[in-house]
Parts: structure tokens; C-alpha cells; sequence
């Protein structure tokens, strides 16, 4: 049976509430960071001994990386590091990594670059639009105008240097479903030449090749879209209207403070999704696994190799099996915890309380 321990919670700054950037896991390492508009830091933990290899004063935002490759940006100043916190190069513009490539989005062009130099691999000039999916196998881009007025939506090919199709799928999204997509439209890659749409109220299959419709799914997600993995989306859902949450950030002293007005209670379930056909394989209830299971939660989930992990702004840490959605663990931290790096079977939390809390599984493989 998987259990899960506590094995080191290594400092990140002095003990205030603070947010922590998204850990990211490198060959020997993981890299945090706090940010503040003023300044920040980012520190690298090494992932045996939990002991700091390197801290840097940077007021860059960590934003995750490839490989040994470390990504920071704020605004429009943006740098690549590499493990050892040597910046290698400077991109600049909105940028994000597809297989293995970096893609730097300008005002109607998406330069395909080496993610190491910076080299420029490819330029591509398309029509209006803001890309939201690079679909690599199928070399698609997905052309709308933001999240949440993102109609008409573009099918842009880079082999014919076309418009494969155009269509309003949030204006047919609204009139079949009578969603009125309040937390905006997003996209996300899928498989066997389709995308998926989430709007944390549907979850919805589209036809890349024509943008039709495939199949549509009500499922009130903690997210806007489900895990994806294998041909399947693992998703908590929950009854009732979204929380609603507010932080706001003191510059000067660096206190967070947030609030949530959620309603009291919410069926949550455990819900896993064929991606082809749109078929529920797994519903599982969550309420019989105790009292904080009856009650309102919006998680964000993280996959492992066999599980996926689940945390809420409380500080609840659920573990679900991936093959029937059992519950295998869960536990309730002392502090507010957010969604983990995932590095073999250890789990590395960013905690409020400035610290980088990590857990390491037991008995099963996580």
C-alpha cells in the first residue's frame, strides 16, 4: 500500500507567507523561486541531500524549463539558464517550450528557436489571431483572440501556409451546451488529430482536420482541462458554482493575503474519461473517504507515473490511483501547499510559510 512520508522541507526565504514559483526538477536538482516585483530568489535544491547548491537574487519569475534548461521572465526581459545558473541567452517576447523547441510569439509571427542558443530554426507569419495550441505532429497552429473572446478560431497549417478552417466554437459551445464559458475557453493538444476545449463546466472534443465536434462532456471541473495521459483525462470534479478567490500582495512587507468565498459544501468526484469517444470509464465518489471530501474543493492535480496528486488551497494532499481512481493516501498539512514537481517517487510542495516541502513514497511506485 502507497504511503507517503515527509522527508525534508529545505528554506526558500525567511519564514513569512509568501508564494513560491512552480518548482521545476532538473537532472540533479530543483529549482524554486520568490518573486516580488522589487526583487526575488531562486534557489536550487539538490534532490538527494535537500541541501541548497546555488541561490541567486533575480526579480525574474521562474517559469519552468527543458531539460537543464532553466526559464525566468518578468514583463519583456526573459533569459535561459543552465544548471548551474550561467544565463546562456536573452529572448525576448512571449515565449513557451513544444518538443524540445522554444517558440517565441510576436504580433502575427511564431519564431521556432533552439532552446540552448537561441538560434533561429523557423519563422512563420499567420493571420490575426493569438496562438493558443502548436500541434506538432499535425504542424497546426490554433489562432483565436484570447481566453475568453477567443472566436472566430483559426486552423492555421505551416505545410500550406493556410487557413484550414475558421469557425466560432465558443458561440457553438454556448448554443448546444448552454454554457456561457464564464471562465473563458481553453485549449490543449490532444491525440488521433483532435483538440480539446475546457471551460470548467464542458469538456469538449474537436476534428483538427474540419474543427467538428466529436464529443461533448458536462464535467464540473476543478480545472478548466482535465490530466491527459494514454488516451485518458482524470479529472476531480465538484457540484455547485466556482470559489471565488482574491490575493492580494503587499510590495513593501511581501504579505500575501487571500480569501476564499466558496459554497460550504460540493459532491466531489473522481472522474476518468476515454479521450476518443468521450465515455466515463471511471465515477468514482469521493464524500466516503471523510468529512473533508463532503465539502467544496477545487484541486489542481498532478500526474505521476501510476497516480495522480491532488492538493487544495487547505493544505489536503490526496493521492488517486490512475488505473480505477482509488484513493491510495491523503493527508492534511499544517500550511497552505501548491501543486508539486514530481521527480521519481518524491514530491517537492511549494508552502506559504517559505519553505519547499517534500514528501517521498513509500511501498508502491508513485
Amino acid at each position: 500500500m502507497l504511503k507517503l512520508r515527509q522527508v525534508g522541507a529545505p528554506r526558500i526565504v525567511p519564514s513569512r507567507r509568501v508564494v513560491l514559483d512552480n518548482p521545476y526538477v532538473t537532472s540533479d536538482g530543483v529549482v524554486t523561486a520568490h518573486s516580488l516585483p522589487e526583487g526575488g530568489v531562486v534557489v536550487k535544491i539538490d534532490k538527494k541531500t535537500l541541501k541548497e547548491v546555488w541561490r541567486k537574487k533575480i526579480r525574474l519569475h521562474l517559469r519552468g524549463g527543458y531539460d537543464d534548461l532553466i526559464f525566468l521572465y518578468y514583463g519583456s526581459e526573459a533569459q535561459v539558464w543552465n544548471n548551474d545558473a550561467k544565463i546562456l541567452w536573452k529572448p525576448s517576447g512571449p515565449f513557451g517550450i513544444k518538443n524540445g523547441r522554444l517558440l517565441r510569439f510576436g504580433e502575427g509571427d511564431l519564431s521556432v528557436l533552439d532552446p540552448y542558443t537561441g538560434k533561429l530554426l523557423e519563422r512563420l507569419e499567420y493571420p490575426q489571431g493569438l496562438p493558443k495550441l502548436f500541434v506538432e505532429d499535425e504542424r497546426v497552429l490554433l489562432l483565436a483572440q484570447d481566453d475568453f473572446q477567443i472566436d472566430p478560431v483559426r486552423a492555421f497549417s505551416f505545410a500550406g501556409r493556410r487557413i484550414r478552417w475558421e469557425k466560432n466554437l465558443a458561440a457553438e459551445i454556448r448554443e448546444r451546451y448552454e454554457d456561457k464559458c464564464e471562465r473563458g475557453v481553453l485549449f490543449v493538444g490532444s491525440s488521433q488529430g483532435r483538440f480539446l476545449a475546457g471551460t470548467g463546466r464542458h469538456v469538449l472534443a474537436f476534428s483538427l482536420a474540419d474543427g467538428q465536434l466529436v464529443w461533448g462532456r458536462h464535467l464540473r471541473t476543478a480545472s478548466l482541462i482535465p490530466a491527459i495521459r494514454d488516451g485518458r483525462l482524470y479529472a476531480w470534479a465538484t457540484s455547485g458554482e466556482s470559489a471565488h478567490h482574491t490575493t492580494m500582495l503587499d510590495t513593501t512587507t511581501g504579505q500575501v493575503t487571500r480569501a476564499t468565498i466558496a459554497p460550504a459544501n460540493g459532491e466531489n468526484r473522481f472522474v476518468i474519461v476515454d479521450e476518443s469517444t468521450g465515455e466515463v470509464l471511471v465515477d468514482r465518489p469521493l464524500a466516503p473517504y471523510g468529512e473533508p471530501f463532503r465539502q467544496f474543493q477545487e484541486p489542481r492535480g498532478t500526474l505521476c507515473k501510476h497516480h495522480i496528486v491532488y492538493v487544495n488551497r487547505a493544505g489536503l494532499i490526496v493521492v488517486l490511483r490512475l488505473s480505477d481512481g482509488e484513493m491510495v493516501w491523503h493527508q492534511q498539512h499544517a500550511e497552505q501547499l501548491y501543486w508539486p514537481a514530481v521527480d521519481g517517487n518524491r514530491l517537492f510542495f511549494p508552502c506559504v510559510d517559505g519553505t519547499l516541502v517534500v514528501f517521498e513514497a513509500e511501498g508502491e511506485e508513485l
